[in-house]
């Protein structure tokens, strides 16, 4: 089907940046593509990880914890439509402003001050350059980043993987009289039901993508720290 087509090619380009980032970097950068990887590859994770426990709609894309090749590919593309979708909708609202902006048309009403124009100019400016800097970063992540990813991932999402195959596990505190001293005592109650609605949930699970990215940059930083001195 043409379809499937096109996305098995995907997965084949997708993969096969590896090898054309590994050429790339040693004649533009003299350069080791996998020893960059290795010695960047905690900050890069650790930021995504800051990122995406700010980002809630990123930890739902638990096919970047995949194993198979394939979903996990459709997972990072996930990321980068959205990210897109992002910024079109940011450039439509500042180019394109609602025309029942009831805000907007109330400070035109009343007139707007020069200061006002300045400060809407200078955050249509500088913002949408941000916005546009910040789809690069995400593009250059996706083709340098994501298809050597993959091998880490495999690993460090382990942990996630196993918990999004159980049941998650809640952890409560509740004060209770104690049967002999009838003071009150402090009780920790172990469910895999949400008792209250102050129950935390103490699996790797609630956080998938954040946490993934978060082992993996310890592991990367472990092996960099282990690999450099032998080099």
């Amino acid at each position: 089907m043409p379809g499937s087509n096109r996305g098995l090619w995907g997965v084949v380009l997708f993969y096969g940046a590896i090898g054309v980032n590994y050429w790339l970097f040693q004649i533009l950068f003299d350069t080791n593509y996998l020893l960059w990887y290795l010695s960047q590859g905690a900050f890069i994770s650790i930021s995504i990880a800051l990122l995406s426990a700010i980002v809630n709609e990123l930890d739902r894309d638990t096919d970047l914890l995949s194993t198979h090749p394939r979903h996990y590919y459709a997972g990072c593309l996930w990321v980068l439509v959205m990210v897109i979708s992002s910024m079109k909708t940011n450039f439509r609202v500042t180019l394109l402003p609602a025309a029942d902006d009831t805000d907007k048309d109330a400070r035109a009403s009343t007139g707007s001050t020069l200061w006002e124009v300045i400060s809407g100019l200078w955050d249509a400016i500088v913002g949408l350059a941000v916005t546009g800097l910040v789809w690069l970063v995400v593009l250059l992540w996706f083709v340098i980043v994501a298809p050597i990813q993959y091998a880490v991932f495999v690993v460090a999402g382990a942990p996630v993987r196993m918990g999004l195959g159980g049941q998650p596990l809640y952890v409560a505190y509740k004060v209770e009289d104690d049967p002999e001293t009838h003071q009150p005592r402090q009780v920790i109650e172990e469910t895999t039901t949400k008792p209250t609605n102050t129950a935390v949930d103490m699996t790797f699970t609630r956080k998938p993508v954040a946490m993934t990215f978060a082992i993996a940059a310890v592991l990367l930083w472990l092996a960099n720290t282990a690999l450099v001195p032998l080099m």
